[in-house]
């Protein structure tokens, strides 16, 4: 769970170098099919993971008084 700025600023890193990883695994050419689908699963998992907590520390942070929802 992220709970402060800095936390928020590493994330969103993690992120890009994740998004980084992942293009850099689809575009290598020897990579073997199931290893690369392997790869890109466990990436793409941990992306998720990471945005999921970003959407959680961002919502709240734009929700109005007047809006409790």
């Amino acid at each position: 769970m992220i709970k402060t700025q800095k936390q928020y600023e590493i994330s969103k890193k993690k992120i890009n170098a994740l998004n980084v990883q992942i293009h850099r695994i689809l575009k290598h050419p020897q990579k073997i099919p199931l290893r690369k689908e392997i790869l890109i699963t466990s990436l793409e998992i941990s992306r998720n993971e990471i945005e999921e907590e970003i959407l959680g520390y961002e919502i709240p942070a734009h929700r109005k008084p007047w809006n409790n929802g």
